[in-house]
């Protein structure tokens, strides 16, 4: 199971969840520049806008185990 925004409370969950970290003032002022351009542009073209986040992997997700052949029989 995966979250996103890795809140506080993520970590202290049994077991802990794994989550997403997005730089959320990042998406923010991008969000407000973004708004003004469109205000004073109306007829921009829409824009694709790509922000990294990090995979914050804790006790609620695993490795996959190796397929274990099945014994003839």
């Amino acid at each position: 199971m995966i979250g996103y925004d890795d809140v506080p409370a993520a970590s202290l969950l049994i077991p802990a969840l794994t989550t997403l970290h997005a730089n959320s003032e990042e998406m923010g002022r991008l969000a407000v520049q973004r708004m003004i351009y469109r205000a004073l542009q109306p007829e921009a073209a829409p824009i694709r806008v790509e922000i990294t986040s990090q995979l914050i992997i804790r006790q609620s997700v695993s490795t996959c185990s190796p397929a274990v052949p099945s014994q003839p029989g």
